[in-house]
């Protein structure tokens, strides 16, 4: 049996769909698309610093940087783990303050649970959590993240806060800028 259709009829069969089959075609290839969305990460902010506050200053002070938050784009982008880390890192020339009192936050009654600050040291702050699922949306929220500089005569230290760890985040890569640090 010959597979191939004439040329008018397969133009009469394309033609013979109906515009409901279409319309569910459509909507499919849609929401197909928007699976593939990725977390929306809200920088921290405050990222220019006054050299006056640098460690070796005479009043050395940490600046308390802006919430980092993780808003998933669609359910799934937080892929499923437990005891998973993120990892937010200080670039060279900057310390945390060890005994800021930072905290992590999850949207309760979600998928993201557990959610605890594993460790901070001078250079790295370790958030662990755990994933149960990829039914809800989910929105991980770090705050209270203090920063200065070691070296205020250093103008030129400048540099961005990067993300790590173990987790598997859509669109959360390793080293990913997630606010740049400058002093003033």
């Amino acid at each position: 049996m010959n597979a191939k259709l004439p040329h008018h009829k397969l133009s009469r069969k394309i033609s013979s769909i109906r515009p409901t089959t279409l319309l569910l075609f459509f909507c499919f290839f849609l929401t197909a698309n928007s699976v593939l969305a990725n977390v929306t990460i809200l920088k921290a902010t405050g990222g220019s610093i006054s050299a006056d506050k640098a460690a070796n200053a005479t009043s050395p002070a940490y600046t308390t940087l802006g919430n980092i938050r993780l808003t998933e784009g669609a359910v799934g982008d937080f892929a499923v783990g437990t005891g998973v880390t993120l990892t937010i890192n200080a670039p060279a020339g900057w310390n945390f303050n060890t005994a800021a009192s930072v905290a992590v936050t999850a949207t309760a009654g979600r998928n993201i649970t557990g959610q605890v600050i594993l460790s901070k040291t001078s250079t790295v702050i370790t958030v662990q959590f755990n994933v149960t699922g990829t039914t809800l949306s989910d929105v991980l929220t770090v705050t209270g993240v203090q920063v200065r500089a070691t070296d205020g005569a250093k103008q030129s230290v400048a540099g961005n806060l990067t993300a790590g760890g173990t987790a598997t985040i859509a669109v959360v890569l390793q080293e990913q800028i997630w606010e740049h640090l400058g002093l003033l």
